[in-house]
Formats: structure tokens, sequence, C-alpha cells
């Protein structure tokens, strides 16, 4: 799969680890999982901040998410292991 550049524009997030009005991020596409549904799959991408961007399945799970320490402004999604393989691609 190709890779893509996409900006992000001027957003407001409730994130204590980044101001209020975030500037605009650069991210390009990485990878998407090859087993999974085209219109759902997992989706890794890269930014201009050094850091990523991973799109997944959400946790709803309680007995897992009773188990980690999870901040306001924050949530967990799950990726499959064949995942990593896209980081590695990266140059991470």
């Amino acid at each position: 799969m190709l890779r893509e550049d996409v900006t992000i524009g001027r957003e407001v997030r409730n994130n204590p680890h980044h101001e209020t009005e975030e500037p605009a991020v650069r991210i390009t596409f990485v990878g998407k999982d090859p087993e999974s549904n085209p219109t759902g799959s997992p989706t890794i991408y890269r930014t201009d901040r050094q850091s990523w961007l991973v799109q997944g399945w959400e946790v709803t799970n309680e007995e897992a998410l009773s188990q980690m320490d999870i901040p306001e402004g924050e949530t967990v999604v799950e990726i499959p292991d064949r995942m990593l393989q896209f980081f590695k691609q990266a140059g991470a």
C-alpha cells in the first residue's frame, strides 16, 4: 500500500500532555493490517512530531481496563502482533 501524507489542522484537545490548541500535524500512512476488513482495519501512521498514531479496536473489556492506569484524555486500543512490522519498516 502506498504511503500518503496528510496534514491535520489545529484541533482543540482535552489532553494534559499537550497544549489546549495543538498546531497542525503532518501524518504519513505507514500500514494497514493486511488480514483485516478494509473498512475497519487497525492502521499505523507516523507524525512529523516523532510520534505514532495507532488506529485499533477499542478496548472495552472491564477486566483488562481495570488492570491499567488510564489518565483522563487517553484511551486504549488493541492491535494484532502482525502490525509490529510496520513500526520496523518506518524506521522506528
